[in-house]
């Protein structure tokens, strides 16, 4: 029986700040991965949507990561979907300007 129970098992390796350039853009490292057996996710589909303008898509790779750069800074919401699991939606997810944050 597939899981229904998801995957971004938000892996908190720690929410880092850490400083890279001066710039105002900021990161984010999302990790997915099965909630019941732990193993890492390819091929998530992952959108980081802002409050306002467009949201930014991307796929897990084969380690079950997905980096996204350059994203203003502000609040988003993140969601994970793929086929046999429930989509998991991370809201109020913010980023600072400079900022580089993991999930």
């Amino acid at each position: 029986m597939k899981s229904s129970i998801l995957l971004l098992s938000l892996f908190l390796y720690a929410v880092l700040s850490i400083s890279v350039a001066s710039s105002e853009t900021a990161t984010v490292n999302i990790t997915v991965a099965d909630t019941q057996t732990g193993n890492r996710l390819n091929g998530v589909s992952l959108t980081v949507a802002p409050e306002t303008g467009d949201a930014v898509t991307g796929v897990s790779a084969a380690n079950g990561v997905l980096e996204i750069t350059n994203l203003a800074a502000g609040v988003y919401t993140i969601t994970a979907s793929a086929p046999g699991y429930t989509d998991t939606v991370v809201p109020d997810f913010a980023l600072a300007a400079d900022e580089t944050k993991s999930i």
